[in-house]
């Protein structure tokens, strides 16, 4: 409480000098302080209870200055300084923790419409210190200088130069030295056509390890687009080559695809095809979660695969995430790698029970490094388990960890230094399409599309191409009834072999009232494969009707077969009902349900039947601006599963809405028969906007959740103070 009064005291004495700096041209700052005192008590199916307690305080500071030297150079710089005190204790065991982040940047840029030049600096230092576990200093630095020229009629040319220093305070763990050079040019000699060029060399060392690895990439585009004779044909054709050249003795391998799965069985699964593994987006999660699940959720082991379209030898991959771990919890993870020939039958290739958690050289992307013996197959997957239930790290106990998204799945090969060599790849893509009107009524056009990409490395070739001819039509028969149909041969070779789609669609729409509309679609696909068969066809019923005014309805309804290559047939039936009713303004009423029933015969595979139903029904209160409330109730019914009921409660009240003093409490209650499972959530909070930019922000939070494997009692108090000018 000490430190909570010192910490009070600057606040005070700062919101006395914060007016006055104010003043100062282009100076613009703030000072927040927090505090976040928290307490659970769990206690699991074995009558084992964990008691968890944490307090922070946050300090930080933020100035920053921007103004005009010259009529076009602009200077820009400042910096912010975040100080954190955390005390936690876990089952009596206490740790106190501080971590000091200071960022500082520098930036002159210099601009005109002719040509803009700009230098920059920019530092990231953190400083963490655990009582009897020990103490890190973590730097980034990045230096950068940049030059455009933008002459009217010409190309336009623009250079970046970056220079990256990520080490610790010692050297002793980290030090690794970026260089980058990206060049880049853009050209329309005409509004229809558009050149680009990017080129971008790259130098990296490990000062420590004395690893050096350089890559220079050219990369040229030619995009055009233009319509002809009045607007009847459309073209549009992109063409991307690109050539890379490596020296290294770690060299990246490119899949054709990313896979994924949950399953307890790792040595029998086909895997899913999951783009985002392998989109090169570090950023964006695949939908594949190994954190913390909830009671009644997907624990089975998460299954993250490649397709190198032939085989390839791998001996380390790259597990990136969207969030960093803390040191307890980055050791928890074991990974076992399997490889497979047909994406199907699985052979274990070694067991990692720990891997190496680092960070990329700018602080902002986390990974696993799994470096093992190494393996040669076409297909390849890394397996690990999800966190069990009522992890909690002690180093920081408020830290996320329900949510720990895998972002991307990377392949190398990794040979000795003394094997260094040089590594060249070549890719081409070409997309076009052109469409051309027929008739104008009828609306008839034909439709031509062409896609070709081709990769040659010293370590895989592949290429594949689609080649679709297709006629569309529509029509209005009269202001009631429309209709349109689609119908293409797609030709393509891939992976798989060559490919022959027939692909076909139609789609009728009647609009007898203003509040009634009917559409009938029928749609499918026929393809053959290396003189294997499949088929998919489907036909849907969709309804939609305002009877009176406040009273909506849907009903659809479909039914669709298809036939797999190994001869198994799959008939879905599905249908969904939806009414929605205001019978007044501040009244809200939602019904609905979904059927979905499946039959599956054929196949040399024993035949199987599933439904699903599922009803809900909701309802949302608003009698006042300030008041809010809502329930709902859901039954699902699955076929060989107990029926799961679902409830769910609430309601906010905020008095004082337009005011500078906000006050708002809102109640939530959650249950799920599947565990019986039951959340109640209770929120008071209150904020006072003292000025712009400047505001106090207290809540309390109370969580208690009961289960048949756990029960839960969490309350939380938190603070904000910010003062800006």
């Amino acid at each position: 409480m000490r430190i909570l009064r010192r910490v009070m005291a600057a606040a005070a004495l700062a919101a006395a000098l914060l007016p006055a700096a104010a003043g100062a041209e282009g100076l613009r700052g703030f000072l927040e302080l927090g505090y976040v005192t928290s307490d659970t008590q769990s206690t699991d199916a074995g009558n084992v209870t964990t008691s968890t307690k944490s307090s922070s305080i946050l300090q930080r500071y933020n100035l920053s200055l921007d103004r005009m030297l010259y009529p076009t150079l602009r200077f820009t710089g400042g910096g912010t300084v975040d100080y954190t005190m955390t005390s936690a204790e876990l089952n009596d065991t206490q740790l106190d923790t501080t971590l000091l982040k200071v960022s500082p940047f520098l930036d002159l840029t210099l601009g005109t419409p002719l040509y803009s030049a700009g230098l920059g600096y920019n530092r990231r230092q953190e400083i963490a210190d655990t009582e009897g576990v020990g103490s890190s200093n973590i730097i980034h630095e990045n230096y950068n200088a940049k030059l455009s020229l933008r002459p009217e009629g010409l190309p336009s040319l623009e250079f970046l130069y970056t220079r990256t220093n990520s080490y610790d305070s010692e050297r002793a763990f980290q030090d690794v030295v970026l260089n980058s050079y990206n060049l880049g040019s853009r050209y329309k000699p005409v509004d229809q056509l558009e050149l680009n060029y990017q080129g971008l060399y790259t130098d990296a060392t490990d000062n420590l390890t004395r690893n050096n690895a350089t890559v220079l990439t050219h990369t040229g585009r030619v995009t055009y687009n233009d319509q002809f004779w009045q607007d009847r044909v459309t073209l549009y054709a992109n063409y991307n080559i690109s050539s890379q050249e490596t020296n290294s003795a770690l060299f990246r391998l490119f899949p054709t695809a990313g896979l994924s799965a949950l399953t307890d069985t790792p040595l029998l699964v086909t895997l899913a095809a999951n783009p985002a593994l392998v989109d090169g987006n570090l950023n964006t999660g695949s939908a594949v979660n190994i954190g913390i699940q909830p009671v009644g959720g997907d624990i089975r082991p998460r299954n993250l695969g490649f397709d190198f379209g032939g085989a390839v030898t791998v001996n380390r991959i790259r597990v990136w995430l969207n969030t960093d771990l803390p040191p307890d919890i980055d050791n928890r993870f074991s990974w076992t790698i399997y490889t497979s020939s047909d994406n199907l039958n699985w052979t274990l290739v070694q067991l990692l029970p720990t891997a190496p958690f680092r960070s990329n050289e700018a602080g902002t992307g986390w990974f696993y490094e799994l470096s093992f013996s190494g393996a040669t197959s076409r297909y390849l997957k890394v397996v690990t388990s999800p966190l069990p239930l009522g992890t909690v790290s002690s180093r920081d106990p408020t830290a996320n960890l329900t949510d720990i998204q895998v972002t991307e799945l990377e392949a190398f090969v990794q040979f000795e230094e003394v094997q260094r060599r040089t590594t060249t790849q070549l890719s081409h893509v070409l997309d076009t399409n052109m469409r051309v009107r027929i008739l104008e009524n009828p609306n008839l056009n034909y439709e031509l599309s062409y896609y070709y990409d081709r990769s040659d490395s010293d370590f895989i070739s592949t290429s594949r191409y689609i080649l679709s001819n297709g006629l569309s039509a529509s029509h209005r028969f009269n202001q009631y009834l429309s209709a349109s149909a689609r119908f293409a041969r797609e030709d393509s070779k891939e992976n798989q072999g060559a490919r022959v789609s027939y692909i076909y669609s139609t789609l009728l729409t009647a609009t007898p009232l203003p509040t009634l509309m009917h559409s009938l679609v029928f749609s499918g696909r026929n393809e053959e494969v290396a003189g294997r068969k499949s088929d998919t066809n489907s036909l849907f019923l969709n309804n939609s009707a305002t009877l009176y005014r406040g009273v909506d309805v849907n009903l659809n309804g479909g039914y669709s077969m298809a036939t797999a290559e190994s001869g198994q047939k799959t008939n879905t039936t599905i249908i969904t009902f939806g009414l929605t009713l205001l019978p007044h303004s501040t009244l809200t009423v939602n019904v609905s349900y979904s059927g979905n029933m499946t039959d599956q015969t054929g196949g040399g595979l024993p035949d199987n039947s599933t439904f699903t139903h599922r009803g809900d029904l909701s309802a949302a209160f608003n009698p006042l601006r300030s008041v809010y409330l809502f329930g709902a109730f859901g039954v699902i019914m699955e076929k060989n599963k107990d029926m799961v009921t679902t409830r769910n409660i609430g309601g906010t009240w905020s008095p004082f809405r337009d005011g500078a003093l906000q006050l708002s409490f809102s109640y939530n209650e959650a249950y799920n028969s599947s565990a019986n499972q039951k959340d109640r959530t209770i929120v008071p909070s209150l904020r006072w906007n003292i000025r712009g930019g400047s505001y106090l922000d207290v809540s309390y939070l109370y969580l208690k959740s009961t289960s048949v494997s756990q029960s839960s009692d969490s309350r939380t108090f938190s603070s904000t103070l910010r003062f800006a000018f």
